[in-house]
């Protein structure tokens, strides 16, 4: 595979951000007739072992060959490369439609954690707790005061939709939700004690 040598000049500009910012899901491959569709997928044992049969070349053997698209890459930077290659593919899973949909909502993921995988298991976050009111703050206009709280309290998540996430790689957590929801958190209801909020 190769490419066109003004392509991968501004390519090779944006290496480091290409290389580290996840893939959004449904990414169609230019010039590639049904994506990334294959008719000789293997099973799952089999594709598993293939995987880590494949983790194991790479963490014993670098790769010194350059890539086609940017280049010369380090260790580290052919590690991410794979990364990225991995959530092209993950990113057309549907575990729950035996007809994936042409276009999907993309999962927003940080990089380096494992996709968010849509389940039937309900899940519920756990409420934070309520921020303790801050100092009365003057309006500009100054015919008022209002409590001064964080910004966190009016985005605290509450209980979710049935359908909820969970990692392949493991449970998620309260401190990390996953946030694949089909619907958004609700929310927060004010806190009782500090009481309505004076008018203008």
């Amino acid at each position: 595979m190769q490419v066109p040598w003004p392509i991968g000049i501004i390519l090779r500009t944006s290496k480091r951000r290409s290389l580290k910012a996840p893939l959004r899901t449904s990414v169609r491959i230019p010039g590639v007739r049904g994506g990334t569709r294959r008719t000789d997928d293997p099973p799952s044992h089999e594709g598993l072992r293939r995987l880590r049969d494949a983790f194991d070349r790479l963490q014993k053997q670098a790769t010194t060959l350059p890539n086609p698209v940017l280049g010369p890459l380090t260790h580290p930077e052919w590690i991410q490369n794979h990364l990225r290659h991995a959530e092209l593919h993950l990113g057309f899973l549907h575990p729950q439609s035996p007809r994936p949909p042409r276009y999907r909502r993309p999962c927003p993921t940080s990089p380096l954690s494992p996709a968010c995988v849509p389940t039937t298991r309900p899940r519920a976050f756990a409420p934070s707790p309520s921020p303790s009111p801050g100092p009365a703050r003057a309006s500009s206009s100054g015919s008022h005061t209002r409590r001064a709280t964080t910004s966190a309290s009016s985005e605290t998540p509450v209980a979710r939709s049935p359908v909820s996430c969970a990692s392949p790689w493991g449970s998620t957590s309260a401190a990390n939700p996953c946030p694949c929801s089909e619907s958004p958190a609700s929310p927060s209801r004010p806190n009782s004690a500090d009481g309505p909020a004076p008018s203008a």
